[in-house]
């Protein structure tokens, strides 16, 4: 066997295989025709596609945009936005979260945050040092992932 029917060996090969795995996946059909995904399908899989909402307390805010905007907001924040001072401390910046107003994954900055509250308990946050708190006690691990206390349900309630 030469190097040149072994390349086209290998190259059928490849072929077969990419055929198999396309009819496998649904995008070829038994007759060989091309079928596009159904739209729902592709934008299921893009980046930043619409998701459920995370679980836990949300917090609610006005929220001057990048444009300039003034809007209200309502989020169930997910990783902390932090930085550590010269001094060791860490410092929030933001937060990213799913905005329940836009349907998906955006940051937020907290000096572009005003007139916050926890949408669960009602409880006013007076400044941008108790929205950092409140943060930091929702998202306490130095990562930024979310360690949550376990939701009581009515039936697990004495």
């Amino acid at each position: 066997m030469t190097l040149g029917q072994m390349g086209l060996g290998i190259g059928l090969i490849i072929l077969v295989i990419a055929v198999v795995r396309a009819v496998i996946q649904g995008t070829i059909n038994a007759d060989g025709e091309t079928q596009p995904k159904p739209e729902a399908e592709i934008e299921s899989r893009r980046p930043g596609a619409l998701r459920p909402a995370p679980q836990g307390d949300r917090i609610a805010f006005r929220y001057v945009d990048r444009a300039g905007n003034l809007t209200n907001r309502t989020v169930t924040p997910t990783q902390l936005d932090f930085h550590f001072a010269s001094d060791g401390t860490r410092v929030v910046d933001g937060f990213d979260g799913h905005c329940h107003d836009r349907g998906a994954i955006r940051t937020f900055r907290l000096e572009d945050m005003s007139e916050a509250h926890n949408a669960e308990t009602g409880e006013v946050f007076a400044d941008h040092g108790e929205i950092a708190a409140w943060l930091s006690a929702e998202l306490p691990t130095p990562s930024g992932r979310r360690r949550r206390k376990p939701k009581h349900t009515a039936a697990s309630q004495p």
